[in-house]
């Protein structure tokens, strides 16, 4: 069966890139997306439009911005051939479609759901217009550590779940595309019983965390000091973890450099990305040659060969209670998360003592520092020998 791939126009705000060139999971969208109709035995094949499709038999057709798991649309198929009739995937909304931002994603509501550009046509007798399948992403769940006065109206809670999807159609979606990638991993590993049943014996243990240190993958030639703790994760090659440094649930890429006492959780990093000593990333995407000196890089995503001075912040809570806003296209819209970071774009800078809000961008190459109290000048001829005046930077 085909799956047609429809080619949309559209950049990613800041970073000028097309969705289906942009990473996940460290691999550009386009592959991660053709992967998965494999699996499932789909022959992609990119068109322009609908009305260029000229098909009798049975086929999907989904837009280039989409990422699903091979699980969604497996589910998605089944139901859609037991009804045989056209089809579009709906998501009800509740906790996948607030951990997703699905407020952010550009979709329809149809049917009391979230109607995603990814539909099923029957053989040609039987098409018409499609009707909702509302894919049930049942979920188990792993609770958040947040205080109650933080999260007063939800339970802190992160779903997981193999059945994911997600249009790529903001900064926040892509940075939910990949810690998708992580939580599609985890509820994979919780249902595998004979998988798990096989690390314990490997492990000799049932102690869950002694298990997780069993599935790591670890790649060729990396350099992991005999005091780091990994687990639950997928370590590129030539990758040198230091002394004391933690790494749980996940994926880092080839040559990155996690530096002594560096923490780094459920978090994607990009080749040859740095996180220096004691700081630490969570729920964080880092692009390809990101430097992070910053203590804290949290819930954001930050572009390729971007940097965090050492005292800059990515603020991810509002002090309002109210859920972080984002601009899209110029226009505030509400994501519904409460925790949320910021974005970095390419090759932006974020230099130390700089406070990024939440929901914020940087543009693409901008880069910030503030302009009080930085040393720019050293003045001669101060009062006492070996001292010298500082002068402030007004202009950069």
């Amino acid at each position: 069966m085909r799956a047609y791939v429809i080619s949309t126009s559209e950049t990613l705000e800041p970073f000028n890139d097309h969705p289906r060139d942009c990473l996940v999971g460290n691999k550009p969208l386009s592959q991660v997306r053709d992967k998965a109709l494999h699996a499932l035995g789909l022959k992609p094949v990119m068109v322009d439009s609908h009305a260029q499709i000229d098909d009798s038999e049975p086929y999907i057709v989904l837009e280039d911005r989409l990422f699903f798991t091979p699980e969604l649309l497996a589910t998605f198929l089944a139901a859609s051939r037991s009804r045989g009739t056209s089809t579009l995937c709906g998501i009800r909304s509740g906790m996948m479609t607030d951990t997703t931002a699905a407020t952010t994603q550009g979709l329809a509501m149809k049917e009391g759901t979230y109607a995603y550009p990814l539909c099923y046509e029957p053989v040609l007798p039987a098409r018409g217009e499609p009707g909702i399948v509302a894919i049930e992403t049942g979920f188990d769940f792993e609770p958040l550590p947040v205080p109650k006065h933080m999260s007063p109206t939800r339970d802190p809670r992160l779903p997981v779940t193999a059945l994911l999807i997600v249009r790529i159609d903001h900064w926040v979606n892509l940075w939910a595309a990949n810690l998708s990638m992580l939580i599609a991993d985890l509820a994979r590993l919780k249902k595998g019983k004979l998988r798990l049943m096989g690390l314990a014996l490997k492990a000799r243990s049932l102690n869950k965390w002694k298990v997780l240190r069993k599935t790591n993958v670890i790649g060729r030639g990396c350099d992991i000091h005999p005091t780091a703790y990994v687990e639950g994760s997928h370590i590129g090659d030539g990758t040198q973890i230091g002394a004391g440094a933690v790494v749980r649930s996940s994926l880092v890429g080839a040559g990155s450099r996690i530096i002594n006492r560096a923490t780094v959780e459920f978090s994607v990093l990009g080749e040859h990305a740095y996180v220096m000593n004691g700081c630490t990333s969570q729920f964080s995407v880092l692009y390809p040659g990101h430097l992070a000196m910053s203590n804290l890089v949290s819930l954001s995503i930050c572009g390729r060969d971007t940097f965090i001075g050492d005292g800059a912040t990515l603020a991810d809570f509002r002090f309002d209670g109210r859920t972080v806003r984002v601009l899209k296209h110029g226009t505030p819209l509400d994501t519904g998360i409460t925790f949320l970071g910021g974005c970095l774009g390419h090759g932006a800078y974020l230099g130390a003592g700089c406070i990024l809000a939440p929901g914020r961008m940087l543009p693409n190459g901008l880069r910030i520092t503030r302009d009080s109290g930085v040393i720019h000048a050293l003045t001669p001829g101060a009062a006492i020998e070996g001292f010298r005046v500082v002068s402030p930077l007004r202009q950069l």
